[in-house]
């Protein structure tokens, strides 16, 4: 069952049309209020939803679409169900607003038939994927809570940001689906200028808000930061081919900027910032180390998507 979430009348019947040809059985609502009456929003335990995925508009009349997503993935029985955002809005902030909210794509009005069943077909096996998905997260859970309690020996928690560290990313990085793995990596830019001028306790103190405001600007539930050597960081997250990781990645360097920390630097940003590259698939940690240091040239501040290994 598909759930569609849209106010415009036209908008239903064209999509109920499509669904129906396409065999896709849906139900309708109105509202984002609605919608979540129908998900049962208030309910965190019990089965799992009926629904294999949504399509949401954004500009709904009362709750709009990216803070129905957000309430949404914020429910443990629904974090699971894709979310794809269905909207005649072109402008990038709403399409990382979706993305940050948790929807793993994003299909602009108008679209063709082929497009927006395509997509949805897209989600829905990712929605197979759920179960395989929580038992992976379960067998890392477990992983992790072997490596918290053996740390004085592994290695595997940065005892200054309380995460995992470098050690622990081949974990990490192994209980994901190649098929849908994606790596963001990251630097803070200029930190050894940062070190020399600061010290290196105050610049691992900066590193820490960093790693926070990253934490806090991720996109759903079982995306995991990992702090590396010196100033680098990775982002490891599951997201569907389709997914375009450059709004995503360009929101978290936009969080880091947001901080406001002065850097010592007498070029480039005045402010902390961050370069990230990001990568895919089997060779995802490779191929987001050389896009980072593509992202690194001239003042940093950059995203850079993976070239061809």
């Amino acid at each position: 069952m598909i759930l569609i979430v849209e106010d415009m009348p036209d908008q239903r019947f064209l999509m109920r049309s499509l669904l129906n040809s396409a065999n896709l059985p849906s139900q309708e609502t109105v509202s984002a209020e609605q919608g979540l009456e129908v998900l049962e929003i208030g309910r965190t335990d019990g089965p799992p939803s009926d629904f294999k995925a949504i399509l949401m508009d954004v500009e709904l009349p009362g709750i709009d679409g990216i803070e129905a997503i957000c309430l949404i993935k914020q429910n443990p029985r629904l974090a699971d169900i894709p979310v794809i955002v269905v909207s005649a809005r072109e402008d990038d902030s709403a399409l990382i607003d979706a993305f940050i909210a948790g929807a793993i794509d994003y299909v602009t009005k108008p679209y063709s038939e082929v497009q927006l069943v395509t997509r949805i077909r897209g989600a829905l096996r990712l929605g197979l994927e759920a179960d395989r998905r929580r038992q992976r997260e379960r067998e890392l859970q477990a992983a992790n809570a072997a490596l918290t309690s053996e740390r004085r020996l592994s290695g595997a928690i940065d005892h200054a940001s309380g995460r995992p560290e470098s050690d622990a990313l081949p974990l990490i990085v192994g209980a994901r689906d190649p098929g849908l793995l994606w790596v963001l990596r990251g630097e803070v830019d200029g930190w050894a200028n940062l070190k020399a001028a600061e010290g290196e306790q105050a610049a691992i103190a900066i590193k820490k808000r960093v790693l926070d405001a990253l934490a806090a600007t991720q996109g759903q539930l079982g995306d995991q930061l990992v702090t590396l050597p010196e100033g680098g960081f990775a982002v490891v997250i599951e997201r569907p081919a389709s997914f375009t990781p450059v709004p995503f990645a360009e929101a978290l360097a936009a969080a880091v900027v947001g901080l406001g920390i002065r850097h010592p630097r007498t070029s480039g940003w005045p402010v902390i910032s961050v370069s990230i590259g990001c990568g895919s698939g089997t060779n995802a940690v490779a191929a987001a180390e050389a896009a980072l240091n593509l992202a690194k040239t001239d003042v940093g501040n950059r995203v850079e998507m993976a070239r061809p290994l």
